[in-house]
């Protein structure tokens, strides 16, 4: 038998024909709904809006980071480590943590601006509280799923100019990093289709080829 029929078996004993019926959809049986069904998940609002089809993977998984706090940034290093310095990288006049980094640094803030050539007034969030905010009203408006992936792509580029600035010791102009942000949007949503949301489809292009 293969290893995956083995852990099934494994939990015969703790489990009932209940839960099995619960993870049958459409006559299969499907293993996610299982796994889903025997652990206890804290849903939270912003999870449709971070994992959006719009959104790069590799800035997703970063935006769910910066969600999440789990990003290690400096304030968290010295916790476990020794550490020449505990001020960013980047700027060197603040202490370096997820809000000081990608809310209220002043390099970060000159990206913001530079984006904001292009994309238009946006009130960047300057908290968790306000980003979370943001992100519930996202859900339903095309727009601002398109504005969202642009926050996405800037905090990631951020973040990989951090590690630029640690690692290289070099550090990338904010209007070169507004214009790789302002390409890699506008290409991901150029390169999605879907015959079912034509209407939706066009209306995402019109915006992102304004630019």
């Amino acid at each position: 038998m293969s290893w995956y029929i083995k852990k099934l078996l494994r939990l015969r004993h703790s489990i009932d024909e209940g839960s099995l019926l619960l993870a049958v959809k459409g006559g299969k049986f499907h293993s996610k709904h299982f796994y889903s069904s025997l652990i206890s998940v804290h849903s939270v609002g912003y999870a449709k809006t971070v994992w959006n089809k719009l959104i790069l993977p590799k800035h997703r998984f970063i935006y769910w980071q910066i969600f999440n706090n789990q990003l290690l940034t400096r304030d968290h290093l010295c916790r476990f480590m020794n550490i020449s310095s505990a001020f960013c990288p980047v700027c060197e006049s603040g202490l370096e943590s997820h809000i000081h980094l990608f809310m209220e640094c002043v390099y970060s803030r000159k990206v913001f601006d530079e984006v904001g050539r292009w994309l238009g007034f946006f009130h960047w969030p300057e908290s968790c509280e306000e980003l979370t905010h943001w992100c519930l009203l996202a859900k339903h408006n095309l727009k601002n799923q398109i504005i969202n992936a642009v926050i996405s792509a800037a905090w990631y580029f951020i973040w990989c100019n951090r590690n630029r600035c640690i690692f290289e010791s070099v550090c990338k102009m904010a209007s070169s990093i507004s214009l790789e942000i302002k390409d890699v949007v506008k290409y991901r949503v150029l390169s999605l289709g879907s015959v079912s949301h034509r209407k939706r489809d066009v209306y995402l292009r019109k915006v992102v080829e304004s630019w």
